[in-house]
């Protein structure tokens, strides 16, 4: 392990391969929990929404919650962890703390909706424009705000997809594409649990077959322009 590191060799090396990189615990779970109930009390007043009160829950994507974030309680999405994280990935001092460190992702269950593969169309990447300097540009990082259970709505990640950037596939069995691997994988965990990506990963969106509302954070944090 390189002096003053949070990630060791291996950690590194997997997230050069798959371009992905799980923290189990990177926010500590009173945080995540202080972050959900300030998401049900926004809800509540902007929607009606009521936490024990299914009848009042709506379907599907949840809107309206950009401004939830400025709260002084998702500041916490920064934790050290995090931070020594990105240090280790685009070298401390290199990389650009962003101006929220999180933007919500939530998705209620929708009553008899069968959990599907997404097709090829919602397959993408947040696209982050090219610059001189490093080959990695920038990471997104997604934090599991709520227990977030396998089909319960978790983001899903073609694995070693940025390597190719451009080539999409709707395969869940894994493949090989110019001996490169490329497997589907659901972000699901515990509070707390923080997955970082590299930025030019493919990614999307799944339904969520749960019982619980999917609630988690994500954020692009890009490296430093190399002047």
């Amino acid at each position: 392990m390189r002096p003053s590191s949070l990630l060791d060799d291996d950690q590194l090396a997997a997230f050069r391969s798959t371009g992905m990189l799980r923290l189990p615990g990177a926010i500590p779970g009173p945080e995540a929990a202080a972050m959900v109930d300030r998401i049900w009390d926004h809800l509540h007043r902007s929607h009606g929404v009521i936490r024990d009160r299914r009848q009042t829950w709506p379907a599907g994507q949840i809107t309206g919650l950009r401004a939830v974030t400025d709260t002084p309680e998702f500041q916490a999405l920064g934790s050290a962890t995090v931070r020594g994280a990105l240090d280790d990935l685009l070298r401390a001092g290199r990389w650009q703390p962003p101006r929220r460190w999180g933007r919500l992702l939530g998705t209620f269950p929708s009553p008899g909706r069968q959990w599907t593969l997404p097709d090829g169309a919602a397959w993408h990447n947040d696209f982050v424009p090219l610059q001189p300097g490093p080959a990695l540009r920038a990471v997104q990082l997604f934090t599991i705000l709520h227990d977030l259970p396998a089909r319960g709505g978790g983001t899903l990640v073609v694995t070693g997809s940025h390597h190719l950037v451009t080539r999409y596939i709707t395969g869940t069995e894994g493949t090989r594409i110019d001996d490169v691997d490329l497997r589907v994988v659901e972000l699901s965990g515990r509070p707390g649990d923080v997955f970082v990506m590299h930025c030019d990963t493919l990614h999307a969106a799944a339904p969520n077959s749960h019982e619980e509302p999917r609630m988690m954070a994500t954020t692009i944090v890009p490296a430093k322009t190399v002047s």
